[in-house]
């Protein structure tokens, strides 16, 4: 006999071409992003970009499409050269469009069967574009019978092109700045701590020199740019304000937004966190708050909360020692390393909230799981499994071991749980003794432990395939309730590991095909449940 064990996104243009007054340099030409259909009028001058890959239309009609060329974009600005294609609007032949003038004819969606842009002589429905702008979206979409009509940037051709659909890069629209009238710019940067705020987000106020501009900053409080911030005030630098103040200005001047985090996050919102800002780390810091769970040679902190959500402090800055279930708090910028860890980037800090006791470094023990079965054959060497156990462990040392504790599990089903966490439902019934929790919920099953080689146990006989469950072990001590972190484990996850990693586990093919047997018992045991 064998035993196993197993661990678990209507423009048209005027005739009208345009033409760089000689006492206007080519660096003297700005544009300017288009952020409303409102601010667009026919006779404008304006230019298709890719934000993104900074790509403006190019002068460069191609036989099917247009070129791209570099263009820099500062705060929603670039400055013209010679290679961005200008183009002059002019109503299109249909209502609410407009045709794009690009000095020899005007662009137009040029196929059902290709992604052509090109350039004809006339303006028809093809090259009448319909435009629509919202707050974070530019649509420019010709409304002729060529099926490719939508205008798009093509980043892996650097190209701009109509496509049947808003499949490939965005676009935006940004006209030339009158340059005749001299003006300041009171640029209201929505920065944190002197770090980028987010692309695209700002408000401009431009007047004439001389003239003086009160900025009432209460006007332009943008949202928190992550969860769990708050505005705390206003700077320029030299002073600071509330973020209700009047300010007078004269010249130009940058204010930035002055965050602070407004709570200290637990592990599972910081990880919200990271989700929320990607691979571009946050533009303040937050505090996390969870229990140490090991450390690196590159001094990079785990921390996990009851749930067994992990997040980490990447190169931290070296500060106390720390054990194991010390409650800690780690602070520093998150971010989405590889949009894959969470975690506070290099230079965080942390501190200890509170030492681990005995009974903390307990909380904080992992749980395993295996799965254990007998096999048998007959005279005609024909396997069976049988007395399949699912067994549940701690590992007690001197750190977790809790002198006169009084422990145990407690165990419910996975049908029973549905989709909630285990330790969390516990402790919303607020009850401080077993015998209360048992009372709040009467799937909760109460499991006798055993300790042996320093190994705290509970197991569930006679289980089937479709069978799972979550288990938590506790302790009592001084009349308080310790919970470790939960363990979920199914029968049927186990018994596959077993027949595909057959060689690992030293199974021959009858044996696997044992295992296998039980599967077809499944449809019945699932119903069962």
């Amino acid at each position: 006999m064998k035993k196993f064990l197993n661990g678990i996104l209507a423009l048209t243009a005027s005739v009208v071409v345009f033409a760089v007054s000689g006492n206007v340099r080519a660096e003297d030409v700005k544009f300017s992003k288009v952020n409303s259909l409102s601010d667009l009028a026919v006779g404008d001058e304006i230019s298709i970009v890719n934000e993104d890959n900074q790509a403006a239309l190019s002068t460069v009609q191609k036989s099917n499409n247009r070129g791209a060329t570099k263009i820099e974009l500062i705060n929603e600005e670039f400055v013209y050269n010679e290679n961005v294609q200008l183009i002059t609007l002019a109503a299109g032949i249909k209502d609410n469009t407009f045709a794009f003038n690009v000095g020899n004819g005007f662009l137009y969606a040029a196929s059902s069967s290709g992604n052509q842009l090109k350039t004809q002589a006339s303006i028809d429905d093809n090259a009448s574009w319909k435009i629509d702008i919202n707050d974070s979206s530019t649509s420019i979409v010709a409304q002729g019978t060529n099926s490719r009509k939508v205008f798009q940037y093509n980043k892996q051709n650097n190209l701009f092109a109509c496509y049947s659909s808003a499949s490939q890069s965005p676009i935006a629209i940004y006209k030339k700045v009158d340059s005749s009238v001299q003006e300041t710019t009171y640029d209201i940067s929505f920065n944190a701590n002197g770090g980028k705020f987010a692309d695209g987000e700002g408000v401009k106020i431009t007047k004439n020199v001389g003239e003086k501009e009160s900025i009432d900053l209460s006007k332009y409080n943008p949202a928190a740019p992550y969860p769990y911030a708050k505005l705390s005030g206003w700077t320029n630098g030299e002073n600071t304000y509330a973020p209700a103040d009047v300010v007078e200005v004269s010249s130009k001047a940058i204010f930035k937004a002055k965050w602070e985090a407004s709570k200290i996050l637990t592990v599972e919102e910081a990880i919200e966190v990271a989700n929320s800002t990607g691979t571009t780390q946050t533009t303040i810091p937050y505090t996390v708050e969870g229990y140490f769970v090991s450390v690196d040679d590159s001094n990079s902190i785990t921390i996990k909360d009851s749930k067994g959500n992990e997040f980490v402090a990447y190169a931290a800055t070296k500060g106390e020692a720390l054990e194991e279930g010390d409650l800690i708090r780690i602070t520093g910028y998150i971010i989405n390393y590889n949009n894959k860890t969470p975690e506070i980037n290099r230079g965080g800090t942390y501190e200890i909230v509170s030492n681990a006791t005995p009974e903390d470094k307990f909380a904080a023990s992992k749980v395993k799981a295996s799965l254990s079965f007998d096999w048998s054959s007959n005279d005609k060497g024909e396997y069976s499994v049988s007395n399949l156990k699912l067994r549940f462990g701690v590992m007690l040392d001197s750190k977790n071991t809790v002198e006169n504790g009084t422990y145990g599990a407690l165990l419910i089903s996975a049908y029973d749980l549905k989709s909630e966490s285990f330790t969390e439902v516990i402790k919303s019934y607020n009850q401080t003794t077993v015998d209360g929790i048992l009372a709040s919920n009467d799937k909760i099953i109460k499991k006798e432990v055993t300790i042996k080689d320093n190994v705290l146990m509970c197991s569930i006989d006679d289980v089937k395939y479709s069978d799972a469950y979550y288990v938590v072990f506790y302790v009592i001590s001084n009349d308080t309730l310790y919970l470790t972190e939960e363990r979920a484990d199914l029968v049927g996850l186990d018994i596959v590991d077993y027949a595909t990693n057959r060689e690992e586990y030293d199974l021959t093919i009858d044996e696997v095909l044992a295992l296998y047997s039980l599967m077809l018992e499944s449809d019945n045991s699932f119903k069962e449940n």
